[in-house]
């Protein structure tokens, strides 16, 4: 997605989640882009992304790592981007399943 929906927060811009006909209104320009590189392996960061590759809802948690089939690529990984911001905000008990990131 080349443009994100926010709220504004005082001076803070905080990001909101895309519905799924503004992830679908987006999709022939997504395919056209795809179609005119010609990845090999397509990674999408984020349920956002994935749902806009796939087309349908992908939980991230049950996704993460793994390599999934899609039409327009040899391949597909799901996965998500941890910025330390985030990781500082998580109590332990919720971050504890970092412990199982594959490597």
């Amino acid at each position: 997605m080349k443009h994100f929906k926010f709220e504004e927060r005082g001076k803070r811009r905080i990001h909101a989640k895309p519905r799924g006909a503004e992830i679908a209104a987006c999709r022939p320009w997504l395919e056209a882009e795809i179609d005119a590189v010609r990845p090999r392996l397509l990674v999408a960061l984020g349920a956002t992304a994935a749902q806009a590759l796939t087309g349908k809802a992908l939980p991230i948690t049950a996704n993460r790592g793994k390599f999934l089939q899609h039409p327009r690529a040899e391949t597909m990984l799901v996965t998500m981007i941890l910025r330390s911001c985030c990781v500082f905000r998580w109590s332990s008990a919720r971050a504890s399943w970092l412990t199982s990131w594959p490597t």
